[in-house]
């Protein structure tokens, strides 16, 4: 998403106070088909770095899947993709996507890094 579009200038007004110090390294939508299998991955190991996922759904139930698991000490927990809700963490912790059954998942991903 490039800076000029006005969905760029939207989240960044809505993350910017929960990133002080930081400075947006790049902001782009995530897609995933359904039954697609996304594996565990870090978005950066840079100290200090977050990450916002913003899930653009209109609906959303249980049984449609579609969560976000991160991994950390031992143990998997999931976020459930409600509509409009963001979720932000430490970019360096282990996680992935999981697909909706039956549709594709997007979402908007907001990544900071520190201001050098």
């Amino acid at each position: 998403i490039e800076e000029h579009e006005d969905i760029y200038k939207f989240f960044k007004e809505k993350t910017e106070p929960f990133a002080k110090g930081l400075v947006i390294d790049r902001m782009y939508i995530n897609s995933f088909a359904p039954s697609e299998n996304p594996y565990f991955h870090t978005d950066c190991d840079e100290e200090g770095s977050i990450t916002f996922l913003y899930y653009s759904s209109d609906e959303w139930n249980l049984d449609l899947g579609g969560e976000t698991q991160f991994y950390a000490n031992g143990q998997i927990a999931g976020v459930p993709p409600v509509p409009n809700r963001m979720v932000y963490f430490d970019s360096s912790i282990l996680h992935r996507a999981t697909t909706y059954r039956d549709r594709h998942r997007f979402t908007i991903a907001i990544k900071y890094v520190p201001d050098n």
